[in-house]
């Protein structure tokens, strides 16, 4: 049989021969020969499936195994003080020619259980007319957080902010008196000086914010604490995970360690998570393995075909938390999902330690597949 190729865009894919039989259906594996992203070609890795089915039909992505609904990009940050509830930011774009979107503006959902969540409008909009404006709408906004600041009683969101060629490559930052909104955009800047693309927040217990950006043309990633509003950062800074190319951080803390989920860089397409762990969270920090258990090797290599966006605590089950990821559509990037699956730390490391000798430090993060899940029982009493 003569491999089939499907185009779309500037995008080629080849189908892939031999069929994979998962959860009872037959799918198709495509191969990304490469695709065009702004100035960048970047080779797509194997990431899309098909069913026989759909094969002659459109290249689609994999079925969604988790309850997400909302057509967004998910950015999901805890909101401080607001009565128990989760607020879930997400940036909102207009899908235009495939892999180019609009940006609509920062969106807000709100939940109180992780089930039920209620719509709160767009809490950022984006500039229809400036094209001077860091947020017109045919910029590039990702990756909004969103952490509460005790001292001033602001909530604060920092976002990736873009041109459409990724070259101004700069954070931008806005300020809130509710979680809910509006949020007033204040100013965008390179940190420390150095280009910053994928980038998260992260809040320690001592009250402490960290910036953590991809950097060097996502060679490395940066970490620094911002100042004690929240609005810049310091002059403090380290460089982690130096030539590895990673990027997509989502941190978390656990009995005094500090671990973290980062993705390769394999432009839309998944690629496999490695997990890492450090004493301090300004490093060194070592890569103790990839997190995912279960599916099959093509779902574990894939990060069940997404990639890291942010790590949950679940506060009331020691070592438990939810682990957050977005599944993107390159055919139709507003119609991205979500995939949130548990995630456990405990058990030894998967490989030997570079800073202790081979000795094992820590315990191992692990990210269950589940076709279908629910939080823990003990965890919906509690709350």
């Amino acid at each position: 049989m003569i491999p089939i190729t499907i185009t779309l865009g500037e995008c080629g894919w080849i189908l892939r021969e031999t069929p994979y039989k998962l959860m009872g259906e037959v799918f198709y594996m495509i191969r990304g020969q490469k695709c065009i992203i702004g100035m960048e070609s970047i080779k797509m890795g194997q990431h899309i499936m098909l069913t026989k089915m759909e094969q002659h039909e459109e290249f689609c992505a994999p079925p969604l195994f988790f309850q997400s609904v909302y057509t967004c990009e998910l950015v999901l940050e805890q909101g401080g003080r607001n009565g128990g509830t989760c607020p879930e930011y997400c940036v909102i774009k207009m899908c235009h020619e495939g892999l180019k979107v609009d940006v609509i503006g920062v969106g807000c959902y709100s939940s109180k259980d992780l089930w039920t969540w209620k719509n709160e409008g767009i809490v950022l909009a984006a500039e229809e007319r400036n094209e001077t404006h860091d947020l017109y709408k045919l910029n590039v906004l990702e990756r909004p957080k969103v952490i509460y600041n005790e001292k001033t009683g602001k909530y604060v969101m920092w976002m990736h902010i873009d041109d459409t060629n990724y070259t101004k490559a700069s954070t931008g930052v806005a300020i809130s008196d509710l979680p809910t909104g509006p949020f007033n955009y204040l100013y965008s800047k390179r940190p420390h000086g150095y280009e910053s693309r994928d980038m998260t927040l992260f809040k320690d217990d001592d009250g402490v914010a960290y910036l953590v950006y991809s950097s060097e043309d996502n060679s490395e990633l940066h970490i620094g604490p911002l100042n004690e509003e929240y609005m810049d950062v310091t002059q403090s800074m380290r460089r982690i995970l130096v030539g590895q190319h990673r990027e997509a951080p989502a941190l978390f803390k656990h009995e005094g360690t500090y671990y973290m989920i980062t993705s390769g860089c394999t432009g839309w397409a998944p690629n496999e998570a490695l997990a890492h762990a450090a004493e301090s969270i300004m490093g060194p920090w070592e890569t103790i393995g990839n997190p995912c258990i279960g599916g099959n090797k093509v779902f574990r290599e894939t990060t069940f075909f997404a990639q890291s966006t942010f790590v949950l605590p679940l506060p009331e089950l020691h070592g438990s938390f939810i682990f957050m990821a977005d599944r993107w559509n390159p055919a139709d990037l507003k119609d991205s999902r979500y995939v949130w699956l548990p995630l456990r730390v405990s058990g030894p490391v998967d490989q030997p330690l570079q800073y202790n000798f081979g000795f094992p430090l820590w315990s191992r993060v692990s990210v269950y597949w589940h076709k279908r899940w629910r939080l823990p029982y003990r965890w919906q009493e509690i709350n």
